[in-house]
């Protein structure tokens, strides 16, 4: 899909709205049946607040992971003419391109979990670059994995300078389409928008006191100073980790399930690492000046790997966490943007 227009992505979904109803006759459930305390007016055994059969938890998933193996893709977004370009983990070969992507207007990569499947959506948050107040075309844009059908998820003056934090902030195991402006106000959907964090800073949104939602953080290079807001208590953290010049790298490196705070450093291509579990530190080279780091899970271990995508030859250099050796391979070309990048 090269333009996007809301009427070409919200067409498929109003006609699905027509279709007929069907009765259906109910039969009564047996004496013994476990009771349903999901309705308006549930029974008395549903008044000690316990649900007798809670929903399950939220599969896991893995960011990047197009082709629903659990395992990271090597995916680029080439916004010029709003193509995706990913090698499956679970083939080893190229996946079909992708046209998901506004070539009128500045296109965002904001890949998601956005449907009910393990797989990885297609998203961008599109916006107009010229005078406002117009913005016809801009918002929020995903395409579901599971119907390959494109979907309107924004209004569109809203995100006139804002860029994607996109992330599971209440934990049922979908992503939101948030977004942040430059000053940084947070707009989270069924939240209130909340101001964290000042201009400059680095938006590091992650699971940092494993609660399953992502919270609200920020990573201020002034300072090297982390701020975290923890969506399970509403606590500030604060930890100082970084320097000037160092790009944040959160990622669970030590699969706990908790988010641990990194920063990798061009200057010399080294990974420092606090490990959340134990509180200890670790730092290990890897990459080189002007590359992207791009931490994910590419091995299906859920443990964050190390790895950089480099610019100047469109190859990714990937050290998995714990291997005694890593591997490269050329995909994309200069000007892309590799998913995960940092």
């Amino acid at each position: 899909m090269r333009a996007l227009t809301r009427r070409s992505v919200l067409a498929p979904l109003l006609a699905g709205l027509i279709a007929p109803l069907a009765l259906v006759t109910l039969a009564a459930a047996p004496a013994n049946a476990i009771p349903d305390c999901d309705v308006p007016n549930p029974p008395p055994i549903c008044d000690g607040g316990v649900d007798p059969h809670p929903d399950p938890a939220p599969a896991p998933r893995t960011r990047g992971d197009f082709d629903g193996d659990g395992r990271a893709d090597l995916t680029v977004f080439r916004e010029y003419n709003g193509s995706w370009y990913t090698i499956g983990s679970k083939t080893g070969q190229p996946l079909p391109t992708v046209w998901f992507g506004n070539v009128a207007l500045e296109s965002l990569a904001a890949p998601g979990h956005y449907d009910s499947d393990n797989k990885t959506d297609h998203g961008v948050l599109t916006k107009w670059l010229g005078p406002a107040p117009q913005y016809d075309g801009a918002g929020f844009y995903y395409r579901s994995s599971v119907s390959n059908n494109g979907a309107y998820l924004g209004g569109p003056s809203a995100y006139y300078s804002s860029f994607p934090v996109v992330a599971d902030y209440n934990g049922d195991g979908k992503d939101e389409m948030a977004s942040a402006t430059y000053g940084f106000l947070w707009k989270v959907p069924g939240y209130p928008d909340r101001a964290w964090g000042v201009q400059g800073d680095w938006a590091v949104q992650a699971d940092y006191d494993k609660d399953k939602k992502a919270d609200l953080a920020v990573w201020r290079p002034s300072n090297g100073t982390w701020y975290v807001i923890k969506s399970s208590t509403g606590a500030v953290v604060t930890q100082q980790w970084g320097q000037q010049g160092d790009v944040p790298v959160p990622g669970d490196y030590d699969k706990d399930g908790k988010t641990d705070f990194a920063v990798w450093r061009p200057s010399n291509g080294t990974w420092y690492v606090i490990n959340s579990s134990t509180g200890a530190t670790s730092s290990f080279a890897w990459g080189q000046q002007d590359d992207r780091p791009v931490p994910l899970d590419y091995n299906g271990d859920k443990k964050t790997d190390l790895a950089v995508w480099r610019p100047s030859n469109g190859t990714w250099y990937v050290f998995p966490n714990g291997a005694s050796s890593g591997y490269s391979v050329q995909w994309g070309v200069n000007g892309d943007m590799p998913v995960g990048a940092r």
